[in-house]
């Protein structure tokens, strides 16, 4: 039925120009005609609008899906170089923790690595400080033996038989 009503429409319509043509000279017909191509053409400037219109929305929606699109995108790259930046920041502070840790043990080590030197050292200038006073103590043993001693101090030394000579030793030592 639809297809009927457009055949009788363009029939009325195609009247309508004739009607037109016949009232009016010979000379304006040419203009009547266009008139009527006009009125004619219409309807399918109509059809090629809704179209447009059609068209446009089409890309509108495209372009907003490709919008959401991008923006998904976007977030999903954010939060992962959030979640990458999170990450190396842990590890770096672990890093450094461990680092931190070991400097402080080797200290801790070289610490009393020191402390055990310095005693071994201690204990080394203690050790030859004896052995040397005692040598110091030797020689001058030594040098006090080897002096010629006078008759007096001879005498006081050498042990005698009444114990006279014994009193006037501690009393010579004294003095």
């Amino acid at each position: 039925m639809a297809v009927k009503s457009k055949a009788k429409k363009k029939a009325g319509k195609k009247a309508a120009t004739k009607k037109v043509a016949a009232k009016k000279p010979a000379a304006k017909k040419s203009a009547a005609k266009k008139s009527g191509k006009k009125v004619a053409a219409k309807k399918p400037a109509r059809a090629v609008k809704a179209k447009a219109k059609a068209a446009v929305k089409k890309t509108v929606s495209k372009a907003k899906k490709s919008v959401a699109k991008v923006k998904k995108s976007a977030k999903g790259s954010v939060a992962k170089a959030k979640k990458s930046a999170k990450s190396s920041v842990a590890k770096a502070k672990k890093s450094v923790g461990a680092a931190q840790s070991k400097a402080k043990t080797s200290a801790k080590k070289s610490v009393a690595k020191a402390k055990k030197s310095v005693a071994k050292a201690q204990t080394q200038v203690a050790t030859t400080a004896k052995s040397l006073v005692k040598r110091a103590k030797a020689a001058a043993k030594k040098v006090v033996d080897s002096l010629p001693l006078p008759a007096a101090v001879a005498e006081a030394m050498t042990p005698a038989a009444d114990p006279a000579p014994a009193s006037s030793e501690s009393g010579s030592s004294s003095t």
